[in-house]
């Protein structure tokens, strides 16, 4: 009986720990993206950002690998309200080396939310798994300036002031299983 017992415990013990059980988790990568518009820039305007992505070490502190990883996907695109208004037409988009460009955000929708001191742009479904598991992220914002705006802004300013810094805030939201 004792014997049965021991063997019994053994068994529970063993099945337990080769079990291995994974849990579910969410966690957010918040990155902010500066750069400067030219005062003299022309009505359409492009720029291409090199975002450099430790998701490694990243993921590593949340728990978890990118093997693990189910879906990534971006949550928020915001600008400073002022910065905001200097813009007709806005998206911005992701990129890698192995990857296409893909929309993350634009105000061309009904899903620009103005709260406050910042403006949300209406955020797309598209999945960017590989995008953000890639070390070099390029962040490509699209834009058509609102020159009247950006005349108005420059009236008055000294000659050495040639440049609009413009900063806005990314965040993407990562779902996988964490040991």
């Amino acid at each position: 009986m004792k014997k049965t017992a021991i063997l019994l415990a053994f068994l529970i013990l063993i099945s337990f720990s080769c079990n291995k059980k994974y849990r579910f988790y969410a966690f957010d990568i918040k990155e902010t993206i500066e750069y400067q518009i030219p005062g003299n820039s022309s009505e359409n305007f492009n720029i291409i950002n090199e975002l450099e992505l430790n998701i490694e070490r990243i993921f590593e502190q949340e728990g978890t690998e990118a093997d693990m990883v189910e879906e990534i996907s971006v949550e928020e695109v915001s600008f400073a309200i002022g910065q905001y208004q200097l813009f007709n037409d806005l998206k911005v988009y992701i990129s890698t080396a192995k990857t296409d460009e893909t929309l993350l955000a634009s105000n061309d929708s009904a899903g620009v939310d103005y709260s406050g001191d910042l403006v949300k742009l209406a955020v797309t479904e598209n999945l960017i798994d590989d995008h953000i598991k890639a070390s070099l992220v390029n962040i490509k914002t699209q834009a058509i300036l609102d020159t009247v705006a950006i005349e108005n802004a420059l009236l008055g300013l000294p000659d050495s002031m040639v440049a609009f810094p413009i900063t806005y805030n990314l965040r993407f939201r990562v779902q996988t299983y964490v040991k």
